[in-house]
């Protein structure tokens, strides 16, 4: 597949690198998912480069690249990241630019303003989708973080563009479906009138309750544990356990399962109650399609059922469905490819 490539889009987080590549007609022909720990070296990133080096890609393929990594704390500063990464990425043998949230989508320049760069990913989800839709609030479901995307009259209009104004103006939650502590999406769970406290300790991710219910995919289950343990239903319910303060055993498991399903139904309605206030904030209509997409999309299909959603399954052009899937799961590094694209073909 990587011989058809002739559009790639990067997104460097500062857990995974994310690849995806598209076609001649631009239809994906190309996904990688690889754990990239940036925050233990930046020799971690040398290893991506060196690896999208070795699929010996024309040097005429066009590469967009957008980032979050420069958050990691082996950098002095956001600008400090931005500029290591990018140091980074002169090393690569293609045609590759950032993608920035000025007008001209797409810089090279040594001089740019790292404050168009950083964290953009969210960005360029919003830019591919106003070019087809009026309306439209798109979330993003990832890992680490939940992104809420807001257009209208075919505009990004969120108000946020870093971490810390998105944050405050509700359009980005710190609350993944793999790598967020237990102890921050509750801190006590009741059943039958019965306190279940959850300890601030890091004894358990949000990747465990997914696992144990079967709502996370193998192919995107490839982060260390809270544990460093294994990726068992059995070690998943040890350690969902511990974040209790409970000693696993079989006769618990049940309670453990129903402790773990009520965290889920709590991060799905925090979400859901934020899209109604994003809706509302933006003004919306009640009625306004939406998109969910990441690696915890297929739970929000499944559980929000009160809005007029869009599979975006159906919005992806895919060599097969294995590729449409990888896509609809990382896609901010589909976007920046097809925004290449439509750059090239313009």
């Amino acid at each position: 597949m990587k011989n058809k490539i002739r559009y790639l889009g990067i997104d460097i987080g500062g857990a995974h690198f994310k690849i995806i590549g598209l076609d001649a007609n631009k239809s994906v022909c190309f996904s990688q998912y690889r754990k990239c720990y940036v925050w233990k070296g930046i020799n971690n990133l040398k290893k991506e480069i060196d690896y999208i080096n070795s699929l010996n890609l024309p040097k005429d393929t066009s590469c967009g690249i957008t980032m979050t990594a420069e958050l990691c704390d082996i950098f002095k500063s956001k600008k400090d990241g931005v500029l290591k990464i990018s140091e980074q990425c002169k090393k690569l043998n293609l045609n590759y630019a950032f993608y920035t949230k000025k007008k001209k989508i797409f810089s090279r320049d040594d001089c740019f303003n790292y404050k168009d760069l950083i964290s953009m990913n969210w960005h360029s989800i919003g830019k591919y989708f106003s070019i087809n839709f009026e309306d439209l609030v798109i979330v993003d479901f990832g890992s680490t973080t939940t992104d809420f995307i807001c257009i209208k009259n075919s505009k990004i209009t969120n108000n946020g563009f870093d971490d810390f104004s998105r944050l405050s103006s509700r359009e980005m939650f710190y609350s993944g479906i793999i790598r967020t502590p237990l102890f921050g999406l509750q801190h006590e769970i009741k059943i039958k009138k019965k306190k279940y406290h959850i300890v601030p300790e890091l004894f358990s991710n949000t990747s465990d309750i997914y696992r144990i219910n079967n709502f996370l995919e193998k192919e995107f289950d490839i982060d260390d544990e809270a544990d460093n343990g294994t990726k068992g239903i059995t070690e998943s319910l040890l350690r969902i356990s511990r974040s209790f303060c409970i000693d696993f055993e079989k006769n618990k498991k049940n309670l453990i399962y129903s402790l773990s399903q009520i965290l889920i139904d709590k991060q799905v309605e925090q979400i859901n109650s934020n899209i109604n206030y994003l809706i509302k904030k933006n003004k919306l209509k009640s009625n306004t399609p939406l998109i969910f997409t990441g690696i915890g999309r297929k739970i929000l299909e499944k559980k929000i059922t009160d809005k007029s959603v869009l599979k975006i399954d159906k919005l992806i052009h895919a060599n097969n469905v294995k590729l449409k899937n990888f896509a609809s799961q990382h896609m901010p590094a589909f976007c920046v490819a097809q925004l290449m694209a439509n750059l090239k073909n313009d």
